[in-house]
């Protein structure tokens, strides 16, 4: 019994390790390279429909690689923690 308890509560923590990492990963990128974005092509109303699928583009990308960062290093984490 104790063997399936241990497994569960892996299981839980890891999952709330990944869960968690993403989507603080997600966030600080998306604002990171909002930042980044803002001070390279400067702020104000995109004129054309290229600046505007740049700006999309990066902003997605931002999210999707900071949420795939932060759930990697979220799960390796939380493996540390449940360990100790």
């Amino acid at each position: 019994m104790d063997k399936i308890e241990n497994a569960f509560s892996e299981v839980i923590v890891i999952g709330f390790g990944v869960l968690g990492g993403a989507f603080f990963g997600a966030i600080v990128f998306y604002f990171f390279f909002g930042f980044i974005y803002l001070a390279v092509f400067g702020d104000g109303p995109p004129m054309n429909s290229e600046e505007c699928a740049r700006g999309t583009a990066f902003g997605w990308l931002s999210i999707f690689g900071g949420g795939l960062l932060g759930a990697i290093l979220g799960y390796y984490g939380a493996k540390i923690i449940h360990e100790a």
